[in-house]
């Protein structure tokens, strides 16, 4: 069993106080008391480690580097998570163009716009019965109700999604992954 951390928790002020003592540079001390309130001191402490000195022997000494001034820090912080928006944002656009290049070729190559609801597409039957069960959805229900039919496999794709490694390795499967991989070259690019 592992042995239990030691040290006493610190109120927001200690913590903030902490980081004074240790050389950080911050006129607004109710701004950096404000941030690791919403932030957390953890989360942020993996931004002021560049900033920190270090000892001769290259062990923390978590004494920050003279005139490091928090504003630094929070810029750091900051593209950060700006960078990781716009990594989330470019994942998205591929899930969402591999979903729609999916449906497409399944519905197209098996000439059946409800492709998803053949078991024989499928591994095995739980994988189909899985498939099936992920896909209907709040939205999926509404669609079948509104129009009295399932929806079909481009709307099912958009909705929730089927995962192609269910599929049997047959030439269906070759046909997704071959236009997968085209998709997403279009895709890259667009984003570049």
């Amino acid at each position: 069993m592992a042995g239990k951390y030691n040290k006493t928790p610190l109120s927001i002020q200690d913590q903030a106080q902490l980081l004074l003592n240790r050389g950080l540079v911050c006129t607004d001390t109710k701004r950096l008391e404000q941030y690791l309130t919403s932030i957390g001191y953890y989360r942020l402490s993996v931004y002021w480690l560049p900033f920190e000195q270090h000892s001769s022997n290259g062990s923390r000494n978590h004494q920050f580097v003279p005139n490091t001034n928090f504003d630094e820090i929070l810029k750091l912080y900051i593209f950060d998570r700006k960078l990781r928006l716009l990594i989330m944002e470019a994942i998205e656009r591929i899930e969402v163009a591999l979903r729609s290049q999916w449906s497409g070729t399944l519905a197209l190559l098996n000439n059946d716009s409800h492709a998803y609801m053949n078991p024989l597409l499928f591994k095995c039957p739980r994988q189909h019965i899985i498939c099936r069960t992920s896909i209907f959805s709040k939205r999926f229900f509404i669609h079948s109700h509104r129009f009295g039919m399932f929806a079909p496999i481009t709307a099912a794709y958009g909705i929730d999604g089927l995962q192609c490694h269910y599929l049997k390795l047959n030439a269906l499967k070759i046909a997704l992954y071959q236009k997968t991989a085209q998709t997403t070259k279009q895709i890259i690019c667009i984003i570049i």
